[in-house]
């Protein structure tokens, strides 16, 4: 259990925000980190921001919490309707992030990371590796006014530019796939398999120009044009 004491030595300025809810800055030239602490026995909870946002959606966050969280995975749990623009939120174990580290006095084996999301940028089976490289590269979870940034995994080869990943894929950002299926235009040999965040499963071919065929559930064809970038948009942010 991490307590008031224990922060204000570190600290300085800590502010209660609720029974065992304690708010503190930390402050440097080129950023500052907001955070909320819910500390109580069994597990402490800390959520972090660099953008401001008031108390209500870090309590929510915190509060919300399921009262049994998994020890090593991510735990998603849904937020009050109607208090932001976020939907979800994920609490993680202590392994999954650094916050905290080298505070002396502090034992973090229990302190959870929890963020608000949007459905679509995380699915709950991360690994520690997997979460802090979507943390690092592709969602700003640090700014909790941030639009959808889905997960999506993608497998691709396309012989006219060269591009391509292995079968096992890799991550990318919408921006960057969309710009792939638009080099895919026309390229008969070429493919793109793009996973989202539910493991729904789309292939996309292009067998003349301006012409795309949209493959779901493996089976299901429809002859699209350049009405493909908006259905996978829909299907990058399905929630």
């Amino acid at each position: 259990m991490i307590s008031e004491d224990d922060l204000i030595e570190e600290f300085g300025s800590v502010r209660r925000v609720d029974k065992n809810i304690f708010s503190f800055h930390d402050e440097m030239q080129s950023y500052a980190y907001r955070y909320w602490l819910k500390s109580y026995l069994g597990c402490d909870l800390i959520a972090v921001s660099e953008v401001e946002v008031g108390d209500a959606l870090p309590l929510s966050v915190i509060m919300g919490a399921p009262k049994c969280l998994a020890e090593n995975k991510p735990t998603i749990y849904k937020l009050a309707e109607g208090q932001s623009i976020f939907t979800h939120a994920i609490a993680v174990p202590s392994n999954y992030h650094g916050y905290l580290k080298g505070v002396d006095c502090v034992n973090r084996d229990d302190l959870f990371l929890c963020i608000p999301i949007h459905r679509c940028e995380f699915s709950g089976d991360e690994s520690p590796e997997e979460f802090k490289e979507l943390r690092l590269n592709f969602i700003p979870t640090l700014d909790w006014k941030r639009d959808k940034h889905p997960k999506l995994r993608v497998y691709f080869d396309n012989p006219k530019t060269g591009g391509g990943t292995d079968e096992a894929g890799v991550l990318f950002k919408l921006p960057v796939l969309l710009q792939e299926i638009e080099n895919l235009n026309g390229v008969g040999e070429g493919f793109i398999e793009v996973t989202n965040w539910s493991g729904g499963v789309i292939e996309i071919i292009s067998p003349e120009s301006g012409k795309y065929i949209l493959i779901t559930n493996r089976q299901d064809e429809e002859l699209l044009g350049e009405d493909i970038l908006e259905r996978v948009k829909s299907f990058a942010v399905f929630e």
